[in-house]
């Protein structure tokens, strides 16, 4: 499930020049202070030398299997990472991680937009809902935490790549979390190396944290009983009524652009007004059981923890 990793390591006296040993290595210098950097590739990875380390960025299911569509094991890790160091002739187990990202794609019946639609607001993150993606992030500059969902085959032809054979048409949508920045907070471990990915526990830890992500997105979607059948009153077919008018419309996405447009041409400014407006309207949304609606987001629900269950 690890992705893309991005590596710290400080240079000390018996550490080599690593120009000789990538791909389409380049120098620059610093006009002011004259230090000389060196960067360049190790096929997919990103590498800098400057005069205080190294700099190591990219994906590692990318380096060993040529695409991230494959999921990396726990033992593939300190292969990938054994295969950086024989190139660079580093010790890169013991760089720091400072970023790291932990995705896995999800073979879907449907596209991904009939799943994201129904994911709702994440505790203390921001909603924020695209064409092709929705993602989660703090309301700050900076984004230690961020969650995002989209569809992988298109972001695969978007980037040039190409999927692997039998997966091109595929219903295929990643859900992936990204951290950086104090990751020994975040993680509540020691120290965060290379080689600490191949702990069990450390491994584990990221894994539930993935999973944690997605169960605490609230979910907008009713129990399975047919909602018609709870009828009782005209209030109650009014409020069922809009609420399938809701999910038709596209459920979150759909209450997301009215907000945003309310704010821009209503006199409606307060936050808190808004705030109100918006729990009134997930709250009317989630009162429709649609049973495509329920089955939809059990799927993906299932899939989510299975893979965590197996990772």
């Amino acid at each position: 499930m690890i992705d893309k990793i991005k590596l710290s390591l400080p240079r000390c006296r018996d550490m080599p020049d690593i120009s000789g040993y990538l791909d389409n290595g380049n120098e620059s210098s610093n006009v002011k202070t004259g230090e000389v950097s060196v960067f360049g590739n190790v096929e997919n990875i990103k590498v800098m030398q400057y005069f205080g380390g190294y700099s190591i960025q990219g994906s590692l299911p990318k380096l060993l299997y040529g695409n991230n569509v494959c999921q990396l094991t726990r033992k593939d890790i300190g292969v990938a990472i054994e295969k950086l160091s024989d190139r660079l002739h580093l010790p890169l187990g013991d760089a720091d991680i400072t970023s790291i990202e932990v995705g896995a794609n999800i073979c879907l019946s449907k596209q991904h937009t009939a799943y994201t639609r129904l994911l709702g607001d994440m505790p203390r993150m921001q909603r924020v809902s695209m064409a092709d993606s929705l993602y989660y992030q703090g309301s700050g500059k900076v984004h230690p935490r961020q969650y995002y969902f989209y569809d992988k085959v298109a972001e695969v032809k978007k980037s040039g790549g190409t999927m692997p054979q039998g997966l091109e048409a595929a219903n295929m949508m990643r859900y992936e979390m990204r951290l950086k920045g104090r990751l020994t907070k975040q993680l509540s471990i020691p120290e965060f190396k290379a080689a600490t990915l191949q702990d069990r526990a450390v491994y584990r830890g990221l894994v539930d944290k993935w999973l944690d992500g997605y169960q605490s997105i609230t979910k907008l979607v009713g129990d399975k009983d047919d909602s018609m059948m709870n009828i009782s009153s005209v209030k109650d077919a009014k409020e069922l009524f809009f609420a399938q008018l809701i999910a038709k419309a596209g459920g979150s996405s759909a209450i997301d652009e009215y907000l945003s447009k309310l704010k821009e041409q209503s006199n409606i400014k307060d936050r808190r007004e808004i705030s109100k407006i918006k729990l009134g309207l997930q709250k009317l949304a989630s009162k429709t059981s649609l049973t495509s609606d329920n089955g939809d987001i059990e799927e993906l629900t299932a899939k989510v923890k299975q893979i965590a269950q197996d990772s």
